[in-house]
Formats: structure tokens, C-alpha cells, sequence
């Protein structure tokens, strides 16, 4: 990555010598944090969910936080973490009058750290010192700590019925809140690591259980220890990898294995069967991103395996002996792009969580009916032939999270009954048909097939891919029935689908989703916030009414994209509450906001009940993008956008002749227009809004005004002009604002003949009249030819 010119590069150490071998710059040390700011960050940590606020504390709390804290402020924050788990007063000055403080160690934080994990919970302290296992710096996601500590068997559900991963999440939630753990700060934000004075408390805890192999200078001695150690993680380069592999050959009491390349290269690494056939004891196999290409059979043999990580690898099969794994929980395999087909595993009674993410089966392994424990299953593949065999997700009755279902073209036959209807803690929902056999595929078998998969109502993101009937079953028609949850709903690809959404008028009362919902109630509304339709090639409008039901009183964001058959969206047809609205690739559309009261739609009056539509909508709508749209000609035919409107971009629209005629915008702060080769004038009206900061308009040949003069505000900041070659003159009122003009050759003037103000930076390379142009602009102090 490089950075920008006059980017800088700050480095953090708490080695001196690190920082000397850096460069010619003088280190800077940091000094310790005031007492006031020691407070600061105890008060952020320690007053969350407390019954006491900061202003009720005594004076002695205040002191002695300060003096124990030092002026560090892991410290400060770690206290905070653990007084916010006592409820009252008193049980906060018997900790801070703790003996523990007058202990002397060889670092000043370790008191309060030893503090914080002595006051832990004995389920926690276990869970806590399996940390231990981690190479400082080391990222880790909360699933797959919570799955480790599932296979270590740490996990000890307190309620019941209580499942293992929810009391995980419990156990993990809670030492994040005591600052134990912390986001790592990465770009993935649902990382986490532990600071390295904690990981050496994790070391202290967990005694001669875990152990972390990095030094390659002390091997002889480690391997020593190794012969005692149950949790092994170990740290190399791809050079160094074998000669790591000789030392584990004594660790025959390992129960965890977690090795962690600090480089790859195409090396391919298979699995040694002598080494694995030592760890008769193990419990958690992690070989993510190793290259491995093989697993051998003997796999079969650990029969206390219950966890296994192959995410990453180049392995193309799993051995069969994988279904003698009797207590196997957690199988991955994300990313082993190279796996088609796996072996029957019909034995894995216990399997609980299998990830199958960017994998391409060809079909679903044997025996799978006998998971009656499985929580989490990321893909399920149809293979060819094997319609029915749908109805095993039918028995997985605890699934939950995410679902895909993947290849539904190869259902070649009708569903009697249906599939997921009681999944109740499926919360994301993917339903992908895929592609091929157009020829041989049926629209009522795929109908069929869409009403059988109708999800639990609990769901709460559902997307729709390659569906090949004209329209959609009745569950999907109204949403504020079928799925009361959901949030975001995606439609992809669906070329032969006309219309969405029905209303509920026009329900049919025999269907089968007034079976199960019962009595209707008219005031019910769906939650919807998010729809997203995309290459729906024969998509003519959102339902057989021209406008979306009146339930979707909670949709705030919109986005169609490559729908060539639509070819206007009425005004009416917009849920108030829509806030975002985005339209791309629809070549046939030819207004945006249509206000006619047949909206230009190719359906009858009697179809459309014109009475029902509301002109008033849209009236929260605050970002327009529209993109790509060959055919449109105008955003309103009346002229008026929402007047809510705070960003309006228009990209690639060569039939567009304007923006707007009449009415105020009176939040418009950004406006951005590229490639619109036909618009001739920006505005109709004699001024640009008057909340306007940006205004970038980029290779629209043909403008020649962009409004008579500029509202009498100081909000505009900047105005970037490119490629306007017919463009002759600016606004009036360019006061205090930064302009860039390039190529436009023909700008000779600004309206009213000056620029106002002496401050202005303006920038200008119109390789033409430019001479004209700055002799009538004399009084502006810094006019640059670029």
C-alpha cells in the first residue's frame, strides 16, 4: 500500500531498541497520563450499566482509583472493567483497600491485572487463561473462540436448555466488557485481541497448560515442557515449518494444535500421519491457510477430535475414516474451493456447526439426516437428480444464522411439504437457482419449490437469486403476514418475474398463507428497511397495483438496478419513509418521479386504482443516485424533487436535459452530475439551492448555465467543472468558495462580471477565452491558470 504525498508513518513500541533501529528521528517517550485523565478513561469503562453515576462517587474512590492507576492506562481501563461488575459502593472500596496493590512485581500493571482475574468467575478464569494459547498480536473472532473453548469442553451452560454457543457468547461477552478483550482495530471489525500485558496474564494463568512455540533459540529446552503441555500454538516461517514439526513429537497429552504461518508461499504441506498418530488426546485440530492438500486416514483414529479448521487449504477431499469421528462438533472447510464431493458421514452425530462457505459441491454428503444436533450449516448444495433431497433440511430443526441454498434448478419435481417453516432461529436466508437447463426447467415446479422454502417468520434477511417464474408465491406477496422480522430483502436475477408485491387486497383467501396466519389484521405492517431488486429484465413494476403495498410503513432504502423493462416510477408508488433511493442500468426508463396519474405504466386504469395512489410520498427521501439509465429525460415530469433531498447524483444519462425547474431545496448540500452529454441547464430556477457545499459536474458537453446566481449563503465550499465545452458562464455570488475549472473553453464570463470576494481560490485551465474571462474578475486575489 503506498500512502499519499506528505503521509507519515507513526510507530508504537514499548522496546526502546525497536524504536532506535527505526530511523534518524528521535523517539518520543510518553509520558503518564494526569489524574484527571486516568479518571477519564476509568469513568468510560467503569459507570456502564451501574446503578451509581460518576458525580455520586466519594472523593476517597476518586484518590484511590488515581493513585492505584499510576498514570497508565491499561490500567485505568481494566479497573474499570471490573468495578462496573459490582453493584454497590461498598463492594468497590473493599477492592480498591485490596492488599493486592502492595504486591511487587516486575511490572507496575500486573496488580490490577491479577486483581481483575481474581475476581473473575471460576468458569471464566478457565476460559480466560485457555488464552494463553495466543501469540501476542494474534486476531480472533468471538465464533471461533467460542468454538475452542466448546471443544476444550470449558463451556458449562448455567440455564436450561441453555445452548453451549449462547453460553459462549455469555462467557465472552462478559470478559470483553471487563476489558480482558478489545477489537483489534483492524479493517474487520468484528476482531479482537488481547493487549500484551493481558496475554502475559493469560501465560501466568494457565500455568504448564499452554504453551506458545516462537523461540526457535530455546527448542531443546521447550521440548522438554511440551511433553506436559495440553494447549500448543506455535508461531514460523513456510522455511522453518518442518523443523517446528520435530519438536511435537512430544507433546503426546496435546488436546488443542494451533500452528500459525507468518508466511505462505506454493509450498503444498501434507499432513504427517506419524505426528498425528501422537496426538491421540487431541481435541481441536486448527490448520487454517497451510497449504495442506491431504489429510490422511488416520484422522479417523483421534476419536476425541471434536473440532477441525481447514479453512484455506488446497485439500481437494477428506479421507472416509472422518465419519469414525463420533464427537466431531465443528467441522470448517470455508474456502477449500478445491472439495466437489465429500465423503458419507452419517456417523457425525454430534456435528453441530459446518461451514461450507465458497465451496462448490456437486451435491450434499450421505447420511447428513442423522445431525439432528446441527445449529449452523452455511451452504447446502442440490445436486442433479436429488429433489427430495430438500427434505433433510426439513429434520435440521435447529438451524440457525445463516442459510444458503444453492443450485435449486436440480428440484425437478414438486414439494409436498414444507422445508423451513420451523426454523425459528434463522435469522439470513439465501435461495440461488443458478444457471442452465433453461430449456428443461419448470415455472410451476419452481413455484412449487419458493412456496415449500417459505422461512419462519423470525427471519430477518432473505435474498432471492435466478428464480425463473413470472411471479412470486403468495407468502412473498405481503410481507406484513409471512414475515413479520424481516429487514432486507434482496432479488436477484428473477428474469422472467413481471411484478413484486401484491396488497392485501388482493390476497387470495384460499391460499395457503391465510391458512397459517390465521385471522388477518389489518394493522399489521411489515419492517422492512431495505430492498434491493436487481436484473429483473422483465420487471414492468413493484406490483400488479404500479406501487408498493401500504404496509412497508419502515422501507428507507431502495435500489434497482438493471431492470430494462421498467420504465417509470410513480411518485405515489414510494413509502413516505424512504430515505435512499438508487437507480441503475434501467435503459428503458424514461422518468424518475413520474406525477401523471397514469404514471406512464403499460397497465389499465382498472388495474392500477389511480385512487389509491399517493402523490405526497416520498417526502423523507434524502439521497438520489441515479446511474446508467440510457432513456430517462427528466426527474420529474412537474419539475419538483422532495424537497428533503441532501444528496443528488446523476452519472452516465445522456438523454437528461435538466435537473429541476421549480420548487426550493432547501437541504440539498452535494450535488454530483457526470456524463450527461444532453443537459443543457443545471437548475431552471435563477439560483442553486441555498444549502449547497459541493457541486461537481464532470463531462456534460452541452450545459451552458448552471443557475443565474448562487443563493445568498456562505455554505458552498467547493465546485469542481470538467469538460464542459459549451459551458460560457458561472453563477453570481461566488463568495469565499473554492473553484476548479478544466477544459471548458468556451467560459468567458461569471454572471454580474466579478468574482465578490478577495479570498478566493480559483483554479481554472480552459485552453481558450481565459484571458476574458480573468480581465473581467480583477479584484480576486489568487486565480491560477493550471
Amino acid at each position: 500500500m503506498v500512502g499519499a504525498s506528505g503521509s507519515r508513518i507513526i510507530i508504537t513500541t514499548r522496546i526502546e531498541d525497536v524504536a532506535l533501529t527505526m530511523g534518524h528521528v528521535k523517539p518520543h517517550n510518553l509520558g503518564l497520563l494526569s489524574g484527571d485523565d486516568c479518571w477519564a478513561i476509568f469513568e468510560k469503562h467503569a459507570f456502564q450499566n451501574t446503578k451509581f453515576c460518576p458525580h455520586q462517587t466519594s472523593n476517597f474512590i476518586r484518590k484511590k482509583v488515581v493513585e492505584i492507576c499510576k498514570g497508565l492506562p491499561l490500567a485505568a481501563r481494566t479497573l474499570g472493567g471490573l468495578l462496573r461488575c459490582k453493584q454497590r459502593e461498598s463492594e468497590w472500596e473493599d477492592i480498591l483497600n485490596s492488599n493486592l496493590w502492595d504486591l511487587q512485581d516486575n511490572t507496575e500493571i500486573l496488580a490490577v491485572l491479577k486483581l481483575s482475574y481474581n475476581h473473575l468467575p471460576s468458569h471464566l478464569k478457565r476460559c480466560f487463561a485457555y488464552c494463553a494459547i495466543f501469540p501476542k498480536d494474534y486476531e480472533f473472532t468471538e465464533k471461533e473462540l467460542v468454538f475452542l473453548w466448546m471443544a476444550e469442553g470449558l463451556i458449562q451452560p448455567s440455564k436450561v436448555k441453555e445452548e453451549q454457543e449462547d453460553a459462549g457468547t455469555v462467557y465472552f461477552q462478559d470478559l470483553l466488557a471487563r476489558s480482558i478483550f478489545q477489537e483489534s482495530g483492524s479493517r474487520c471489525s468484528s476482531k479482537y485481541i488481547m493487549h500484551d500485558l493481558v496475554n502475559d496474564l493469560a501465560q501466568w494463568a494457565s500455568g504448564e497448560t499452554s504453551f506458545c512455540l516462537q523461540d526457535k533459540s530455546k527448542v531443546n529446552v521447550q521440548s522438554e515442557r511440551l511433553k506436559t503441555v495440553r494447549y500448543l500454538s506455535y508461531t514460523c516461517s513456510m522455511s522453518n515449518y518442518i523443523n517446528k514439526f520435530e519438536v511435537l513429537h512430544e507433546a503426546t497429552n496435546l488436546r488443542t494444535f494451533l500452528p500459525k504461518l507468518l508466511d505462505t508461499d506454493n509450498t503444498t504441506i501434507i499432513v504427517s500421519s506419524e505426528l498425528l498418530s501422537k496426538f491421540k488426546k487431541l481435541r481441536a485440530l486448527f490448520l487454517s491457510n497451510h497449504n495442506v492438500t491431504e489429510l490422511p486416514d488416520l484422522i479417523g483414529d483421534l476419536r476425541h477430535l471434536r473440532y477441525i479448521n481447514l479453512s484455506g487449504n488446497k485439500i481437494s477431499s477428506l479421507p472416509k475414516s472422518i465419519n469414525l469421528l463420533l464427537n466431531l462438533q465443528i467441522l470448517i472447510l470455508r474456502w477449500c474451493s478445491n472439495i466437489k464431493k465429500l465423503p458419507s458421514m452419517g456417523n457425525l452425530i454430534n456435528l453441530r456447526h459446518l461451514d461450507l462457505e465458497m465451496v462448490k459441491l456437486m451435491e450434499m454428503p450421505r447420511g447428513m439426516e442423522s445431525w439432528k444436533n446441527l445449529q449452523t450449516l452455511s451452504d447446502f448444495f442440490v445436486g442433479k437428480g436429488s429433489g427430495s433431497s430438500l427434505k433433510v433440511l426439513r429434520n435440521l430443526k435447529f438451524l440457525c444464522g445463516k442459510l444458503r441454498i444453492l443450485e435449486l434448478k436440480n428440484v425437478t419435481t414438486g414439494l409436498k411439504e414444507e422445508i423451513l417453516s420451523n426454523k425459528e432461529r434463522l435469522d439470513e436466508l439465501w435461495l440461488k437457482w443458478g444457471y442452465g437447463h433453461e430449456d428443461s426447467r419448470s415455472e410451476e415446479v419452481e413455484k412449487n419449490v419458493l412456496d415449500m422454502l417459505r422461512p419462519h417468520k423470525n427471519l430477518k434477511e432473505l435474498s432471492i437469486e435466478g428464480y425463473g417464474g413470472t411471479q412470486f408465491p403468495t407468502w412473498l406477496g405481503d410481507l406484513s403476514f409471512s414475515l413479520t422480522s424481516l429487514e432486507k430483502l434482496k432479488i436477484c436475477e428473477c428474469q422472467k418475474l413481471q411484478f413484486l408485491f401484491e396488497d392485501r387486497e388482493e390476497i387470495d383467501t384460499s391460499s395457503s398463507l391465510v391458512m397459517h396466519r390465521g385471522n388477518i389484521d389489518n394493522t399489521s405492517t411489515s419492517l422492512l428497511k431495505h430492498l434491493s431488486i436487481s436484473f429483473c429484465s422483465s420487471l414492468m413494476c413493484l406490483s400488479p397495483k404500479g406501487q408498493l403495498p401500504k404496509t412497508f410503513k419502515h422501507l428507507e432504502c431502495l435500489k434497482i438496478k438493471g431492470c430494462d423493462s421498467l420504465i417509470c416510477i410513480v411518485r405515489g408508488q414510494l413509502p413516505s419513509s424512504l430515505k435512499q433511493l438508487s437507480v441503475e442500468n434501467c435503459e428503458n426508463l424514461q422518468c424518475l418521479l413520474d406525477d401523471r396519474e397514469d404514471g406512464g405504466i403499460p397497465f389499465s386504469s382498472s388495474v392500477m386504482h389511480m385512487e389509491d395512489i399517493d402523490s405526497t410520498n416520498i417526502s423523507q427521501l434524502e439521497d438520489l443516485n441515479i446511474s446508467s439509465c440510457l432513456s430517462i429525460t427528466c426527474l420529474s415530469l412537474k419539475g419538483q424533487l422532495p424537497t428533503t433531498l441532501k444528496h443528488l447524483c446523476i452519472s452516465d444519462c445522456p438523454s437528461l436535459s435538466t435537473l429541476s425547474s421549480m420548487g426550493q431545496l432547501p437541504v440539498l448540500k452535494k450535488i454530483e452530475v457526470w456524463f450527461c452529454s444532453e443537459l443543457k441547464i443545471l437548475f431552471l430556477q435563477d439560483q442553486l439551492p441555498g444549502a449547497l457545499e459541493y457541486l461537481c459536474i464532470w463531462r456534460c458537453s452541452k450545459l451552458e448555465l448552471i443557475a443565474e446566481r448562487l443563493h445568498d449563503n456562505r455554505s458552498l465550499k467547493d465546485i469542481f467543472i470538467c469538460d464542459c465545452e459549451n459551458l460560457k458562464s458561472m453563477p453570481d455570488g461566488l463568495d469565499s468558495r473554492r473553484i476548479s475549472i478544466i477544459n471548458c473553453p468556451n467560459l468567458v464570463s461569471f454572471s454580474g462580471g466579478r468574482l465578490s470576494n478577495s479570498t478566493l481560490e480559483v483554479s481554472i485551465d480552459t485552453n481558450g477565452k481565459l484571458e476574458a474571462l480573468l480581465s473581467r474578475n480583477h479584484s480576486h486575489s489568487s486565480v491560477q491558470n493550471s
